[in-house]
């Protein structure tokens, strides 16, 4: 019904230095994980999912997932 929850840092981008790239995806998810409003959204979009008994990604992959796409789009930035 859904996968199991996983955190991981995925590939380091080509030309960034794996040690910023960590810290800077470390910060992205202290920081969302200190945003009550996203956690029980998340939370609130997998009980629906329960009920409706419909394949879901847990909250836990998805906020991981989010904290590596804003570690990303900054390292990007500062780059460009």
């Amino acid at each position: 019904m859904y996968r199991t929850a996983r955190i991981h840092l995925g590939d380091v981008p080509e030309g960034t230095d794996s040690e910023l790239y960590k810290q800077t995806a470390i910060a992205a998810l202290q920081g969302l994980l200190a945003n009550p409003y996203v956690l029980q959204q998340m939370q609130a979009e997998d009980d629906i999912s329960i009920k409706k008994d419909e394949w879901f990604d847990p909250w836990q992959n998805r906020i991981g997932d989010m904290a590596l796409e804003c570690a990303d789009c900054f390292l990007r930035r500062l780059v460009d």
